[in-house]
């Protein structure tokens, strides 16, 4: 038997409860003591073997279990504590530093490592200078809100670090139920001392989480995520409603409507063929079912809104075939990347994928998922440490749509740069008379691989949800024919890859030493052969002893780029 000290538990929690817990993860476990003291309560819990073990440490640290976030580690004496904490959850946009301010609240941050996994976790371990302090923190950070993302904290422990785990033993994140409640039903549904989050946690095992701080931009309306089993889910979500409902009466606000937070990616298989299975959904609940569009997002985001609406058994009804739908499409899109990444080692990842979970109750601006990490494509592994410093990428929007990119006095486009650290010039309107002529508006990205990638995926979103656009990227004209191929093979590849499709418009009488990669094609499509052409520059960088900075869309061949301009 291996003993697991359990932490950080809420006054209310007994033994039965944490058995309950463990049981409903699949895990045996064996003796459970219990100890409540005037400061804190913890348990001590022996499970079967070390396996189960450090699967109840993955999947149950930072659960949350009735008010607060448990606390999972090996059962080890104090004497033992290690200086290193291990973070995880940690959303890809939040830099090094944040982190270490983060600590530094708890003493003295040494060091600071982030782990690379090879994947989309995010993990990085911090070094303090006495065990008392790391103690402290993971006391602390146990179920802190980074970013809007909850984190997981706990020692680390080098033997048995996530580098060393393998990649093959990684469960898909979890995918969680994200609905949307009025900002003015959050203090019921947490309840008095948190009495009424607490109940609906105890009575449906379900974990959760409520984001008090803040509105999602543009609306009356806070997030909640919920995590745990299907069904778990499920009745939490409707515990939820039942209070929305009785707050709404209770206001003279009318009928509220179930709202619920999904990616994009999966709503063409939850409507299906003609909306088949939609109507199925309305049909059989009797519930209305209404799935939003990208533009009808009054904040930039890739989500979509489904609205549900009837009374709360109809709602809970029709939230559970929809849940069940979204997930079955989830789990699906996985297995395929799996068995690629198995079979294939390469090529694109499905389509599917282009936006995944991983994230907190809301993300407002996810990365699109990394082609170039997990599909290595022709040209090998995409090394970031190697890429320029900054890329610019030229993106030709409608000119129709430039107002719903820009927003209302920019704050569309402001927020994106926020967000995906990205700097955007939208180029000026052009004269009425010549809206004929220029049908397209040049909107300018200057930034690195990840602010890139961020930011024309917003862009794309925000112009249709199937939008085809063309990008242009320069390259020295010393190296276009490297891009090319010999016979054309190197393009040939990258639209084979890609499914985009690529144009090098050469001018032998031009006097430009940068020459423009023309590539037409849908958001994932369009990035995957950017990053192909770049890794070619890449390498003949890296051949010829080259400085990148500044070349093959570098920033304005090593100029500085200024600050963003907003145009109407």
């Amino acid at each position: 038997m291996v003993k697991l000290y359990i932490g950080n538990l809420d006054r209310g929690v007994n033994e039965e409860t944490l058995a309950s817990v463990f049981r409903d993860q699949g895990l045996e476990i064996g003796d459970i003591q219990l100890h409540c003291k005037p400061r804190n309560c913890f348990a001590f819990v022996e499970i079967s073997d070390q396996t189960s073990a450090d699967q109840a440490i993955d999947t149950l640290n930072g659960f949350q279990l009735l008010s607060t976030a448990m606390q999972v580690e090996p059962s080890v004496s104090k004497r033992r504590f290690s200086k290193q904490i291990l973070l995880r959850n940690v959303l890809p946009h939040v830099n090094q530093q944040q982190v270490d301010d983060l600590c530094s609240t708890f003493g003295q941050v040494q060091n600071s490592e982030k782990l690379n996994l090879g994947g989309r976790e995010e993990v990085i371990v911090v070094t303090f200078e006495t065990p008392e302090q790391a103690q402290q923190a993971v006391s602390q950070l146990s179920g802190f809100e980074l970013a809007g993302q909850v984190l997981r904290v706990s020692f680390f422990n080098p033997r048995r670090s996530p580098r060393n785990s393998g990649m093959n033993n990684q469960r898909p994140p979890e995918f969680p139920l994200r609905i949307l409640v009025p900002s003015d039903c959050v203090g019921a549904i947490i309840g008095k001392g948190g009495n009424t989050i607490k109940k609906i946690t105890q009575e449906t095992r379900a974990r959760v989480d409520v984001n008090r701080k803040e509105n999602l931009p543009g609306t009356n309306e806070k997030a909640i995520c919920i995590f745990g089993n299907p069904e778990n889910c499920s009745k939490a979500c409707h515990e939820i409603m039942k209070v929305v409902t009785e707050e709404a009466q209770n206001k003279n606000k009318g009928d509220i409507p179930l709202k619920v937070l999904t990616y994009n990616n999966l709503c063409g298989r939850l409507i299906g063929k003609g909306g088949t299975n939609i109507k199925n959904i309305i049909q059989e609940s009797g519930a209305e079912v209404r799935v939003s569009s990208v533009q009808e997002l009054p904040y930039p985001n890739a989500d979509r809104v489904i609205t549900v609406s009837g009374d709360t058994d109809k709602m809970a009804e029709a939230e559970d075939k929809i849940s069940r739908n979204l997930r079955s499409s989830y789990e699906n899109d996985m297995k395929s990347l799996n068995q690629q990444q198995m079979m294939m080692g390469g090529g694109m990842a499905p389509q599917g994928l282009a936006l995944m979970p991983g994230m907190g109750p809301y993300n407002p601006m996810p990365l699109m998922y990394d082609v170039s990490q997990e599909n290595p494509g022709m040209y090998g592994q995409y090394n970031q440490n190697q890429a320029p410093t900054t890329e610019v990428a030229y993106l030709y929007v409608p000119t129709s749509t430039v107002g719903a990119i820009i927003g209302k006095n920019g704050s569309h486009i402001k927020f994106v740069m926020s967000q995906s650290q990205a700097q955007i010039k939208v180029a000026d309107k052009d004269d009425e008379e010549d809206k004929v002529e220029n049908p397209e508006r040049k909107i300018t990205i200057t930034g690195n691989r990840n602010a890139q990638n961020a930011a024309q995926f917003w862009i794309f979103n925000r112009v249709s949800e199937d939008a085809r656009l063309r990008v242009e990227i320069t390259v020295p004209r010393s190296l276009v024919g490297r891009v090319i191929g010999k016979g054309g093979n190197n393009v040939r590849e990258i639209q084979r890859l890609s499914s985009a499709m690529v144009k090098i418009p050469v001018d032998p009488n031009s006097q430009e030493e940068e020459v423009p990669v023309q590539i037409f094609g849908r958001c994932r499509a369009n990035f995957y052969a950017q990053t192909q052409v770049r890794q070619i520059l890449m390498g003949q960088y890296q051949n010829q002893g080259m400085d990148p900075r500044g070349r093959g869309g570098g920033a304005g061949r090593g100029r500085r780029p200024g600050p963003p301009q907003l145009n109407d």
